[in-house]
């Protein structure tokens, strides 16, 4: 078996690596080196590569900085490994009753000898100017007789023969290979040597200690209860609002949902997180009169202040900590008008905020448009088990008993939380049977889920509850543990699925394809009787029907079709 360890194992490694080789080197880190230079560590012949060969079944251990949550799933050997803010997995090969799904202990082993001794010879060779292209590093790992070791010194053979004298040791060849053409024999004699430097070469032929001791459970283990279940992880896909004419200074939006591996999250079919704007330096959003059928839309600001209108007669300024619900139903046109806000902004002058929609049931698709505000949200903290000054707001529906139905009505199951996670605190959620949890980063980084999920700012990771054909819906929730190893904001939202599928284009969703095909046609024309205009708005700066593409509802596409024919 032969592995390729890339960029991302090998940036894992990096930092505490390059501080100890340094050390052993006498090097300056300067600022280009470690992780901010991962193209050094992938597998490319001209820059740094490791090959591992012969990964065999054993015990291992790793640095005091990892974790290793070794849970029962689809292989009985897989673990997840945490380092730091990555997650790794590890398995066995199918030979030894693993589905091979990650390298095994002894290839992280050898990877970790591999991926050292690859920047040990960069730092050096960056630091003495030597025209060093790349660096191969082929490892092998075997168990063999001391007697049959040609290689082992006296020392090791009497060591080995102590403990029994038919002792085996373990054999690493490393074979390196260096890149670059102008490198002189003396060049490659001296890295050769600087080679063994390795921090971890350095360990490896050294006698190590490891102490071991048993870790408390968290409270959720002590209680018996059930961790929820990843299902997935989803990047924000961030973009950049460019300075236009009638448009809004650069603004960065990271959009969550749609995801092409996770299309909703339970009723919930589309989440920005827009900002955060310097209000005292820039424009803020300014977003004309634009239609929607079929959901509700859901903005929570964390700054600023937005003034929404729409055609029911609704006007309403958001602030901070408030909360704006649309319900869209049948059709309803509205503007968001951050501009005008500016002057009501109270506090820091920047904008900040989430807007969701949720899909409507299909009973309430063609529903009256309606508007509702709520200018406060609902503690949630002491039902949420919130720790070490975490605070956990409910924003709108049903979460551990707690309901928001009095400030806000929703629809079907569904919910929003927003928390604030000082250092070192926690807060469980619960995920009901058969519902979705998405866990979010707003600002600074969490670890989420029994397999502790590191999640920077614009991740997240998606949990579910399967409903067993005994419990049924009365089963018990399982839990995620969203936990801070700094000051973090996150939003936690999610509910139940809905029954049918359903259909998007643009900013209309229906379970029926062929009403959104009539809805996009309906505002290509401006049809008032089913997107009427914005109240107390000139309505003159319309969002246009993006331009017919893949995306637009089969209907539309059938008919453009028959035109060009």
């Amino acid at each position: 078996m032969q592995t390729c360890v890339r960029g991302r194992l090998a940036s894992i490694l990096s930092s505490r690596l390059e501080r100890s080789a340094a050390q052993s080197l006498g090097l300056g880190l300067g600022r280009d080196h470690g992780p901010a230079r991962p193209t050094h560590w992938v597998c490319s012949a001209r820059q740094l590569s490791v090959t591992v060969r012969q990964g065999r079944f054993g015990g291992w251990t790793d640095e005091p900085a990892s974790e290793v949550d070794a849970s029962k799933d689809a292989s009985q050997f897989r673990s997840r490994i945490k380092v730091g803010r990555h997650t790794l997995v590890a398995d066995e090969p199918e030979n030894v009753g693993g589905l091979d799904e990650g390298p095994s202990p002894y290839d992280l082993l050898l990877s970790s000898l591999g991926a050292c001794t690859a920047m040990t010879l960069r730092m050096y060779a960056d630091r003495k100017k030597l025209p060093l292209e790349g660096v191969s590093v082929e490892l092998d790992h075997a168990k063999i007789y001391v007697k049959d070791c040609e290689t082992c010194t006296d020392d090791q053979i009497h060591l080995a023969e102590a403990k029994s004298k038919n002792a085996k040791i373990d054999k690493i060849s490393r074979l390196i290979t260096l890149h670059g053409d102008q490198l002189t024999q003396k060049d490659r004699e001296n890295l050769l040597r600087i080679a063994n430097l390795c921090p971890v070469h350095k360990t490896l032929e050294s006698t190590s200690v490891v102490t071991t001791e048993l870790k408390e459970e968290t409270d959720t283990q002590k209680a018996g209860e059930k961790m929820a279940h990843l299902l997935t992880h989803i990047p924000a896909r961030s973009s950049v609002l460019v300075p236009g004419e009638d448009g809004p200074d650069s603004m960065t939006v990271r959009r969550l949902l749609p995801f092409r591996r996770k299309r909703f999250v339970g009723p919930i079919v589309f989440l920005d997180h827009f900002g955060p704007i310097d209000l005292a330096k820039h424009r803020s959003i300014d977003v004309g009169p634009h239609p929607h059928i079929g959901l509700s839309t859901i903005t929570y600001l964390f700054n600023g202040a937005i003034i929404h209108r729409d055609s029911t007669g609704a006007e309403q300024t958001i602030f901070p900590g408030e909360v704006n619900m649309m319900v869209a139903g049948r059709g309803v046109t509205h503007s968001e008008r951050g501009d005008e806000a500016v002057s009501q902004v109270r506090g820091k002058h920047a904008l900040e905020g989430i807007q969701l929609w949720a899909a409507l049931p299909k009973e309430m698709e063609a529903t009256d448009p309606a508007f509702f505000h709520s200018a406060s949200t609902i503690d949630a903290g002491e039902a949420l088990r919130a720790q070490k000054g975490a605070q956990a707001r409910l924003v709108f529906g049903e979460i551990a008993g707690i309901s928001a139905a009095d400030l806000v009505p929703v629809h079907w199951p569904m919910f929003m939380l927003d928390l604030t996670m000082p250092e070192k605190s926690s807060v469980h959620i619960p995920v009901a049977a058969g519902h979705e949890v998405c866990v979010y980063t707003v600002h600074g980084r969490v670890e989420a889920g029994s397999e502790r999920s590191a999640l920077d700012v614009g991740e997240s990771a998606v949990y579910n509850h399967q409903i067993s054909d005994e419990a049924g819906t009365e089963e018990p929730p399982t839990w995620v543990v969203v936990q801070a190893p700094e000051n973090a904001r996150v939003v936690v939202f999610g509910g139940l699925p809905l029954p049918e599928p359903r259909h998007i284009f643009w900013n209309f969703v229906s379970s029926d394809r062929d009403q959104v095909a009539q809805a996009a046609s309906a505002w290509r024309q401006l049809d008032r009787s089913v997107f009427p205009p914005v109240v107390n708005e000139e309505n003159m700066d319309n969002i246009h029907l993006p331009e017919v593409s893949s995306t637009v509802p089969r209907k539309d596409k059938d008919q453009q079709q028959q035109q060009q024919q």
